[in-house]
């Protein structure tokens, strides 16, 4: 037994039958200690029924030596520091015990073998069969109860084989938990953050060598990470699997996102292929939908930070209005491709990319809504644009359009300008329409304009979400568009 019992008081009957241990109790380790069962002649064979508890046991070098060797084995893998309860049953011919060992942690400091992710607060029971070499582990807790691991361990043939079943629930993706992943150094660099469920399996053979078998299905929820862009609310499935041993391997990992937002936009899907290597992070494979459409492309993580290229085709205009707009545009009409091809880091933001639009009817759109109001264009408020698009480039601080364009069988925009991140706008465009609307439109100062030069010149100014839009004085368009927008 690991401790000594000091102050022992209690009842011990005696007799031909044998003696019986009705109740001893004591002091050992940092708390009480009892013990009780008996011993008695059954037919012409002496058995025992013991029982030895302590409580509050430190778990040190004298409580390992307790342990039979092959459970030492065990206690060398995993460390356990701290304090337990301890119980020793003993139960059969006393020639022929079988001996049974559980100890119960509190609140143990733990190591993972080749997972440094530090475990101070585990608790549960590890019950030890000395007879048929078994451990089982039962509903072991650690990291305030979002890591809970259930196993058993046995011999099987020359060598031994331990399951784990371990389940995370809404466990904190910390310092301490990247520092221990595959890749985590990058996945820091960028702030990974959230929370994580899911199932770990694990296996390890116990031979001449130890090899460790793992595979996992985890639940990311609502998780961020930043790259010099923002990527939100990341939730979806990871499945990963490897094993450690003679060779290191990890399987390419599968994932499967939902939900993520950036800057405003909404990525319903994304599933792709995860590689961790020497060099970073590779996603490939990239497949999803945004609004509705189809979404491919790849991106490389690194140290200098994050390498994207990807293309939307054929996203719905308006499940992408009405998303950023917060509110039901019903007339809207019309579909969306994009490319975009760029690079982010903690330093700085680029890239470059443009956006093609087909049988837009975008007037509820808060920047034509307003057009229509200013300029009192009635007229053509409906006829969707036959051929739209931009071409923009990302900057450290804002969205720069070198060329936007709106052309329809009535009006024509073409223009360009600026989005910060925030959302606000700053551009100019030129407004031509045909000459059989021009019948239509009010005698105001604007049309005079028009009619004298053919075309009108405006500002625009405010929000994405509330524009402003003003009436600039007409001068050629080369003067007109040379000034900084």
């Amino acid at each position: 037994f690991p401790v000594e019992i000091t102050d022992v008081w209690g009842l011990i009957r005696f007799g031909e039958w044998g003696a019986e241990i009705v109740a001893l109790e004591g002091k050992a380790g940092g708390g009480e200690a009892a013990i009780w069962g008996e011993v008695r002649k059954k037919n012409g064979r002496w058995m025992s029924r013991l029982r030895v508890e302590a409580y509050d046991v430190v778990v040190d070098e004298r409580l390992r030596r307790t342990l039979p060797e092959f459970a030492r084995y065990y206690f060398d893998l995993f460390k356990p520091r701290g304090h337990a309860d301890f119980a020793c049953h003993l139960d059969g011919p006393t020639d022929n015990l079988n001996c049974t060992f559980a100890l119960t942690l509190r609140n143990c400091a733990v190591s993972v073998p080749h997972f440094p992710y530090p475990l101070p607060d585990t608790s549960g029971k590890v019950v030890i069969d000395v007879g048929t070499g078994s451990v089982a582990m039962e509903h072991i807790v650690c990291r305030d109860g979002a890591i809970v691991v259930d196993g058993v361990s046995a011999p099987q043939g020359n060598k031994r084989l331990t399951h784990l079943a371990i389940k995370l629930r809404g466990l904190q993706i910390d310092d301490d938990l990247l520092a221990a992943l595959p890749g985590g150094d990058i996945l820091s660099e960028l702030r990974l953050s959230g929370r994580v469920s899911g199932c770990v399996d694990l296996t390890i053979c116990q031979n001449a060598k130890t090899a460790i078998t793992y595979s996992a299905l985890l639940y990311p929820h609502k998780c961020s990470i930043y790259a010099g862009v923002e990527f939100d609310n990341i939730s979806g499935s990871v499945v990963l699997s490897g094993h450690y041993g003679r060779e290191n391997h990890l399987a390419p990992i599968r994932l499967d996102l939902r939900g993520i937002t950036v800057y405003g936009f909404q990525i319903e899907r994304v599933a792709c292929t995860m590689e961790v290597g020497e060099e970073g992070v590779r996603f490939s494979e990239l497949n999803g939908s945004v609004y509705g459409g189809r979404l491919k492309g790849s991106v490389s993580v690194s140290s200098d930070g994050v390498a994207l290229t990807v293309s939307v085709s054929k996203a719905s205009v308006r499940r992408a209005a009405e998303h950023l707009f917060g509110t039901k545009m019903r007339k809207v009409t019309g579909d969306v491709s994009a490319s975009f091809s760029g690079k982010f880091s903690k330093k700085s933001v680029s890239g470059s990319g443009m956006i093609r639009l087909r049988h837009a009817n975008i007037w509820q759109v808060p920047f034509f809504s307003e057009l229509v109001r200013v300029l009192s264009l009635g007229a053509v408020k409906g006829v969707p644009f036959d051929k739209a698009g931009a071409e923009f480039e990302l900057k450290n601080d804002r969205i720069r359009f070198p060329n936007a364009y709106f052309y329809s069988a009535v009006i024509g925009l073409k223009g360009r300008g600026s989005l910060t991140y925030t959302g606000r706008l700053r551009f100019k465009f030129a407004i031509k329409i045909a000459p059989s609307v021009m019948k239509y439109l009010p005698p105001v100062n604007w049309v005079i304009d028009l009619i004298k030069n053919n075309i009108v010149e405006i500002l625009v100014r405010g929000t994405a979400k509330r524009p402003t839009i003003i009436l600039a004085p007409f001068q050629p368009l080369a003067d007109f568009f040379r000034s900084d927008y």
